[in-house]
């Protein structure tokens, strides 16, 4: 015979005062899904719909070469992760009421918030993997280079959730139907944050690797401000998960969690794509910049760039990415500028009527040139570098893989 209690709730549909009266009398302080709830919801609904629309744009304009050199593929994948830590967090977080579906705790934490959250920042380190592995290591990053460490991180994330979701629900995570609340078990919450701790260890490391990388592609206040962002992230989730493990109970607190997912996980990809995708909308004229740069750093042939060719010839030293701007002129990578215009550099007139007029201008007295001096410094670290710059043409489908 089943006590007392038990056969009112089975007899009838638990009021929320009674969900908090029983919260109460097991030691929980329930504060019932409200309007900061849905505040969050809505939030995180438009920041979703605005990062797919940069994703889509990007796509659309995946021709201009400073997007397309931003590995559209896994920001792409990125984006995915994105939405569904998104749906993971509203359930595990208490900010719908879990009912139907919602009940199915194991599907949102291990499925859609974890496993998003490791797939997010497995895609960061591959994606900053790819850039030492062409420009620090020289490395071609096709095939199984590509490829390889893509599936072997998935396959550990993969692996990782099958285990856990085996485990007993008391061990990982567990519904409790009298609260409608998806309650983690210690070691499952410390097994998480530990290993999301070791990924992005790993992404600092490969970030600090790349801050010397060719201009061109180089990314080193992005990198500085996506470290400090997940930094802080990871440093106030372990605060939350060990101060107060039933935050989800908490309006304040799992808005908070949530509100601090969202806005790290979708800053970090703004941070990637927002300049090129500004540049392409307002600025016309930061593709011929950026060129500039790949044509400098000798990886012209990689993007199938032709010798940039104007009408003049200046420098311009406040380009908006502190880059001096090079107008009207065909760059080598080297130190000399070739401008294209003959108009605008006319040979001199030397009126030659006759074939023997053109003797008249020749000093048959004038002195034997001097000898051709020693190459200075500068020439020879010219030459080196031409040197490093041909050795790099071997990358052009990595390159072009890559991007």
């Amino acid at each position: 015979m089943h006590p007392p209690h038990t056969n009112l709730l089975a007899s009838r549909a638990v009021s929320d005062t009674d969900k908090v009266e029983i919260a109460t009398l097991l030691g929980y302080q329930l504060e019932l899904v409200g309007p900061s709830d849905y505040v969050v919801i809505a939030v995180g609904a438009v920041l979703n719909i605005l990062t797919v629309l940069l994703i889509i744009f990007a796509w659309l304009n995946q021709t201009y070469r400073p997007i397309r050199a931003k590995n559209l593929r896994l920001t792409t994948l990125m984006c995915c992760a994105c939405v569904l830590w998104y749906f993971g967090d509203l359930a595990t977080n208490g900010h719908v009421r879990l009912t139907g579906k919602w009940r199915l705790c194991k599907l949102w934490s291990i499925w859609c918030r974890d496993a998003s959250v490791f797939t997010y920042s497995a895609l960061m380190f591959i994606r900053i993997y790819a850039l030492d592995r062409v420009f620090n290591k020289h490395k071609s990053y096709t095939g199984w280079a590509y490829y390889g460490p893509i599936w072997a991180l998935f396959i550990i994330i993969i692996a990782f959730s099958v285990t856990v979701q085996w485990l007993d629900d008391s061990v990982t995570v567990a519904f409790i139907e009298t609260i409608e609340i998806c309650k983690f078990g210690v070691a499952f919450r410390y097994a998480n944050m530990g290993l999301l701790a070791i990924i992005w260890i790993a992404i600092a490391v490969a970030m600090f690797k790349i801050r010397n990388i060719e201009s061109s592609f180089r990314e080193v206040r992005e990198c500085v401000i996506i470290c400090v962002l997940a930094l802080y992230l990871l440093v106030a989730t372990t605060v939350v998960q060990v101060c107060a493990p039933d935050y989800a109970l908490k309006r304040g607190l799992r808005a908070y969690v949530t509100f601090s997912d969202l806005l790290v996980s979708h800053a970090c990809l703004w941070i990637i794509l927002g300049q090129p995708v500004y540049m392409r909308v307002f600025r016309k004229d930061y593709e011929h910049r950026w060129l500039q740069r790949l044509t400098r750093d000798g990886f012209e042939n990689e993007y199938d760039v032709a010798p940039l060719s104007f009408a003049t010839t200046k420098l311009d030293s406040d380009s908006d990415d502190g880059m001096s701007s090079i107008h009207g002129s065909s760059y080598d990578g080297g130190s000399t500028i070739y401008s294209s215009s003959a108009s605008e550099y006319p040979l001199p007139d030397l009126n030659i009527g006759a074939p023997s007029d053109a003797f008249q201008h020749i000093n048959l007295d004038e002195k034997p040139l001097p000898p051709i001096p020693p190459p200075t410094p500068a020439a020879i670290s010219n030459f080196t570098r031409s040197n490093e710059i041909s050795t790099k043409f071997t990358f052009t489908r990595s390159l072009q893989h890559f991007s």
